[in-house]
């Protein structure tokens, strides 16, 4: 399709209409013919930019030249929408790492994912959970049926198909982005991408003939979504607060915290809550903790706007500013002992942990900021549409969030 009509013979109205990938696909072939090799940086992307426009310029000058009627407005917009794509398209093509997890992952290798007889009951040797699918797809038209144990078999017929027909490549997704184009190459363009993509298709679902819950919509559907494929696995609290080999040498640098702050407050955070669980208030707080807030209607129970304040907040409203040091002082040590009980679950040496967090956490005291109450519930309320949808990946991990310095960590132990 590249070579039908070079660059510098077509029209304006031809060159004008040429697709980007048509343009950064000329100009790259131009670059490897002069370098040898593929752009391998910055400096040799910016390079092929360079080409492009210049290339825009002479093109222009030549079309000047035999379009003696060419508007003096003529902009070849589509030279410029092929430097912009430069840096995210012509990169080297490569398994993302969620995949390559995927793929050498041992359920890969599980003989139940090639024993006909076996389905995506409970009573498989994968232990994979059962769900109504049927009843989610109904609910959702975006969610696919696929049950696990489906998941793993396309998953190998994708590892099988990267060996061998694939040359070491997922397949092609079979879409295209919008770009300046005329209709006839736009098509034919997206036609070359689907055949690819169909192709795929056949060689996956070639290898998955003896199972026939698998349909050709669901290995389509895998195909298309190839190098977005993930799975989220979540730990229990208990599992949490075992310690991990991965983390230990991070966590050998607690004195220094520096590069441990968010790791530092979830320890200490773990700490508090263990002194809630105990004495039924957090530390540094004389009242008793409750969820649940009580309102009434006694007029010196009402703020300055006249709405009624909930109990637990008036008596912060009231006290902010008269921290009763006596409760600090005598709740550092016990919420001392209460992190020193985390530290060990953790495997690390008592004491590691600055006074200054204890404190930090007396004086908080339980306190709810708006502020940061506000942008929690917007981030537990995404991570809810992310389920019920069933689009995106949830957070699998501790998320801290530290209003002092804006910062978000999820924590992997």
């Amino acid at each position: 399709m590249v070579d039908e009509q070079p660059l510098e013979e077509m029209t304006s109205e031809k060159l004008c209409h040429t697709p980007w990938l048509i343009i950064v696909y000329v100009f790259l072939q131009k670059f490897i013919s002069l370098h040898g090799h593929f752009p391998r940086n910055h400096k040799e992307k910016a390079e092929i930019k360079d080409m492009i426009s210049k290339g825009a310029v002479d093109l222009w000058s030549q079309l000047c030249k035999r379009e003696n009627n060419l508007d003096s407005s003529f902009v070849l917009e589509n030279f410029q929408e092929a430097c912009q794509a430069v840096n995210t398209a012509v990169l080297p093509t490569t398994i993302p790492e969620n995949v390559k997890k995927l793929l050498e992952d041992d359920r890969c290798n599980d003989p139940c994912l090639t024993n006909i007889g076996i389905s995506g009951s409970s009573n498989t040797n994968l232990k994979f959970p059962t769900r109504n699918h049927q009843q989610l797809h109904r609910k959702n038209s975006v969610y696919t049926t696929i049950s696990p144990i489906k998941f793993w078999r396309l998953v190998r017929a994708l590892r099988d198909f990267i060996e061998h027909e694939g040359e070491g490549q997922l397949p092609v997704r079979g879409s295209l982005p919008d770009m300046i184009s005329d209709s006839k190459r736009y098509l034919q363009l997206l036609s070359i991408y689907r055949e690819r993509s169909e192709w795929a298709v056949e060689r996956l679902a070639s290898r998955l003939l003896q199972f026939p819950d698998i349909s050709v919509d669901d290995v389509r559907l895998f195909v298309k979504n190839a190098s977005f494929l993930n799975v989220v696995r979540c730990r229990s609290l208990e599992e949490e607060m075992k310690l991990s080999p991965a983390r230990s040498d991070d966590l050998n640098l607690l004195p220094t915290h520096k590069e441990n702050d968010s790791m530092l407050w979830y320890l200490v955070l773990r700490g508090a809550s263990s002194f809630l669980m105990e004495t039924g208030r957090w530390p540094g707080s004389s009242q008793p903790y409750t969820t649940t807030f009580k309102f009434s209607t006694n007029n010196q129970n009402q703020n300055s706007t006249g709405i009624p304040v909930p109990r637990e907040e008036r008596f912060f409203a009231t006290n902010s500013e008269q921290l009763d040091i006596n409760i600090i002082e005598s709740d550092l040590p016990t919420l001392r002992i209460h992190l020193n009980r985390v530290l060990q679950s953790f495997g690390i040496a008592t004491n590691r942990v600055n006074t200054d967090y204890l404190e930090e956490m007396c004086q908080f005291r339980g306190n709810e900021l708006h502020s940061v109450v506000a942008f929690m519930g917007g981030v537990v309320a995404q991570e809810v549409i992310k389920l019920i949808t069933h689009q995106f990946i949830p957070v699998s991990k501790p998320l801290i969030y530290n209003a002092i310095n804006q910062k978000i960590e999820l924590l992997d132990f």
